[in-house]
């Protein structure tokens, strides 16, 4: 809507006048991002036939320095189906070339993402592909099947930006750029190791490798890019669409360096302190992945570079020192800071050729910004300049977002015909513009450069001195022999094996059967193989030894060096495990009951069952003893039975242990038993059964005590059919808590004779009771002998109970006498060993 007024110098002419003015083609454009890392200066264009090639009929733009873009794609323009909309039906959006902040390296591969994606990266370049392989699918469908394949769920991959949202710190990104970056590293890594075996391009080797991925996604396979057989089976497939032969071990090896690479992005991760650290140093080990393993993996293709050579180099701790000497740059894009210039290392190998044995690589860290020139100045050591290295100035030049330079030393180093073993120099960096530059030199601002004599043999020794395997590690296992100082001629070596006292024995812990190794002209390190047995013997480590000898009679002027010999260690992973014992369950139990049995297995990897000591032991003693607890075995002595057995009147939570020890290792079967309190009887002491009070008072005292209650609370009361005694109070129980008394006929005057009963009685109902006759005058009550009541009381003993104080009496043979027991009061316990007999008798 826009709005016009007239006027002339004077004055207005009029209203203002209203119109709308509308494109039928103005639509917002297209945004994005590109990533592998953020890609700067990529051209980015909709390819409408497919070609990948930006044509005059397709729009296209650059993105800025942190992967952005907008690209114009009016509907009225390219949808080409007339559906309204341009989507993947109509073209694919295309980033080419352009330069990786994250490694400073130029984008290898094109990138695709369909029209609706808002980014560009190499999961979106699946889906694209995958969508090209079948008009069926949509870009929804498609997205959701790669997703599935590389195990990245809860993001949606055409619209997550992965590196905006690492520096969100979303831990989804990690999961997003680890994937992205396993698939872009084996495209290139896998091509161009398929490049160089066969006469096909990079480009077009990059395709088969993607092509394969699509097919296994389209198959709904896991794209397990970690796995060495995974890998190898891609490359397989690659080498039979190219055409070319290629030796399985070779595949093999190269697929054992992509999963390795891979592997790290995994460690990257598991290292990191944060999401935004995470993504740089997958980017880091990306930086080495797309530019010296890709290399070496070409080289290894075509037969430039022995696969004895790269496994030597890409062993882990190689390959992590490898990654750690490779510059990362912002993976936010832009970096504001100038940077930090330093060497990779602190030491390099050259030939005297000036071909560099280890690249002698110099990053720049901490910022991208802008072209930095620097010197590097040769400084004499051992070698000498202008005899051995050209003494001049070397200029390196940084361009804006450049983090890496190799550096030649071709042309540098004089190529004498002189054997100059050992000999070396330092390369020195340092900045071409002194005083206030933002540039800054880092910690390793100077390197040592070892020169390899080409006249010279060389010294040969184990790379490392000692060696440790593991038994479990069967299969062929190297050692390294390295060749330093010269790289002169063909030098063959003896070997021989040493055995060390007590130590492996050869055939029986590990098998070897070379005798010598060649070194062939140039070559600088060699493996020497072992295999490793893995017997079943608990034994401990054992060793042996390798030692290195010239031939005699050998003219090649070689050296040994002081690793003359080395010591393998094979360690035994044959552990004695500690013993197993099932988990027993808990257990409850009820106060004063009966005795519990609960049964338990145990066994052991090596000691015999009849070798095992088993012990119980109890956390409350106060309520189960050690010696309530008793073990039984049962069966083959492997099973056990665990009795127990509670104190009298005790209750609670008590945790029990079971453990088992084989002499040096202890497992422990940890359960509780709960005992549930019940309400105990209250007790009353005896209470003679016949009572003379005739004419006198008699005080006769008792006891009363409760476990459950306090005795102030017990109720104490007569039962008895002749009430004239208790209201005349001729019977009468005095006293509180637990000592009372019964007086009886206090006046003296009471007569007859009266039968009673003395009830205590708890707060729960509880009740105990004496019951007891009292002759008050007249004829006496005939003497009544009362009920003897037998219970027992553990394993081995017995509580006997009677009313009264009736006099106890035993005897171990029926026909022998029976004897007074006169301290004996009920309750009475023993301890029991053989037959017993009892019965009571009155006191005189």
């Amino acid at each position: 809507l826009v709005s016009i007024q007239l006027k002339t110098a004077y004055r207005d002419l009029g209203d203002p006048i209203e119109m709308t003015i509308q494109d039928d083609d103005l639509e917002a454009p297209v945004a994005g991002t590109v990533s592998d890392g953020l890609i700067s200066g990529a051209t980015v264009f909709f390819d409408r036939n497919a070609n990948r090639v930006l044509d005059a009929d397709e729009p296209s733009t650059q993105t800025d320095n942190r992967g952005a873009y907008q690209l114009d794609l009016p509907a009225s323009l390219y949808d080409s189906n007339g559906d309204d909309v341009v989507d993947s039906a109509d073209g694919v959006i295309v980033a080419r070339g352009g330069i990786d902040t994250a490694t400073g390296l130029t984008l290898e591969t094109p990138l695709l993402a369909p029209p609706s994606a808002t980014v560009i990266n190499p999961i979106t370049t699946l889906v694209s592909n995958m969508i090209e392989s079948d008009s069926s699918l949509d870009a929804d469908n498609a997205a959701a099947l790669v997703q599935s394949s590389l195990g990245i769920g809860g993001v949606d991959v055409l619209n997550f930006d992965m590196f905006e949202e690492a520096g969100n710190e979303n831990p989804a990104a990690t999961e997003v750029i680890k994937a992205a970056a396993k698939v872009q590293d084996t495209i290139v890594q896998a091509g161009s190791f398929i490049s160089g075996a066969s006469t096909i391009s990079k480009a077009a080797s990059y395709n088969l490798i993607s092509e394969i991925l699509v097919k296994k996604i389209k198959e709904q396979q896991p794209i397990e890019l970690n796995d060495v057989a995974t890998l190898e089976s891609v490359v397989e497939e690659a080498a039979v669409k190219a055409q070319v032969v290629i030796a399985p071990e070779s595949i093999k090896g190269a697929a054992a360096i992509i999963s390795d690479s891979n592997q790290l992005k995994e460690s990257a991760v598991d290292a990191a302190d944060s999401v935004a650290n995470a993504a740089q140093e997958i980017s880091r080990v990306q930086g080495h992945a797309q530019s010296e393993s890709q290399s070496d993996l070409a080289d290894l293709g075509a037969g430039i570079q022995s696969l004895e050579s790269l496994e030597i180099k890409y062993e882990a701790e190689n390959l992590e020192k490898l990654v750690q000497e490779t510059a990362v740059g912002p993976v936010s894009g832009v970096d504001e800071r100038v940077g930090t210039f330093a060497f990779s290392s602190a030491d390099y190998e050259v030939n005297e050729s000036g071909e560099a044995v280890s690249q002698i690589k110099i990053t720049r860290e901490e910022g991208n910004l802008g072209v930095v020139d620097l010197l590097v100045t040769p400084q004499a050591l051992t070698a000498s300049s202008d005899e051995d290295f050209l003494s001049a100035v070397i200029a390196v030049r940084f361009e804006d977002q450049e983090i890496t330079k190799t550096l030649s030393l071709e042309g540098v180093l004089i190529d004498d015909l002189i054997s100059d073993a050992g000999e070396s120099f330092t390369l020195q960096l340092g900045l071409k513009e002194q005083g206030d530059s933002p540039a800054k030199i880092g910690a390793i601002a100077e390197a040592n450069i070892q020169i390899v004599d080409n006249d010279f043999a060389g010294t040969f020794q184990f790379k490392v001195v000692s060696n440790t395997f593991s038994e479990a590690e069967t299969g062929e296992q190297y050692l390294v022999v390295e060749r330093i100082g010269g790289n002169s001629g063909e030098v063959t070596l003896e070997l021989r094996e040493e055995s060390v006292a007590g130590g492996a024995t050869s055939g029986v812990d590990y098998t070897y059967s070379q005798s010598s190794i060649t070194f062939g002209d140039g070559v600088l390190q060699r493996k020497v193989s072992i295999s490793v047995i893995d017997d079943e013997l608990l034994e401990g480590d054992e060793s042996f030894r390798l030692k290195l000898a010239l031939p005699s009679g050998d003219l090649s002027g070689a050296l040994i060096g002081s690793n003359a010999a080395t010591e393998i260690l094979i360690q035994s992973d044959e552990v004695d495990l500690p013993p197993v014992i099932s988990s027993i369950a808990d257990i409850q139990m009820l106060e004063d009951g009966a005795e519990v049995t609960t049964s338990f297995t145990v066994g052991d990897d090596y000691t015999p069952l009849d070798r095992l000591r088993i012990t119980v032991s109890s956390s409350n003693t106060s309520i189960i003893t050690g010696q309530n607890l008793t073990l039984i075995p049962t069966g083959d002595g492997g099973t056990w039975q665990l009795g127990i057995l509670s104190l009298p009147d005790a209750f609670g939570e008590v945790p029990l242990s079971v453990r088992v020890s084989d002499g040096i290792n202890v497992s422990v079967s940890e359960f509780s038993v709960s005992i549930k309190g019940q309400n105990d009887v209250p007790s009353i002491s005896a209470i003679p059964a016949m009572i003379d009070a005739v004419g006198k008072q008699v005080v006769i005292p008792f006891e009363i005590n409760d476990i459950d209650h306090r005795t102030e609370t017990l109720l104490v009361y007569f039962d008895t059919a002749q009430i004239d005694y208790i209201a005349s109070r001729s019977m009468d129980v005095r006293g509180t808590g637990a000592e009372r008394e019964l007086v009886i006929n206090p006046t003296g005057l009471a007569n007859g004779t009266g039968f009673f009963k003395l009830i205590v009685v708890d707060g729960a109902g509880a009740s105990s009771s004496r019951e007891f006759t009292v002759h008050f005058g007249g004829d006496a009550p005939a003497p009544v002998v009362p009920q003897l009541g037998i219970t027992r009381d553990g394993l081995d003993g017995l509580i006997l109970n009677w009313e009264g104080d009736a006099l106890l009496h035993i005897s171990r043979d029926l026909s022998g006498v029976f004897e007074a027991l006169p301290d004996a009061v009920s309750p009475y316990r023993l301890d029991m060993s053989g037959n017993a007999f009892f019965k009571l008798g009155l006191k005189p």
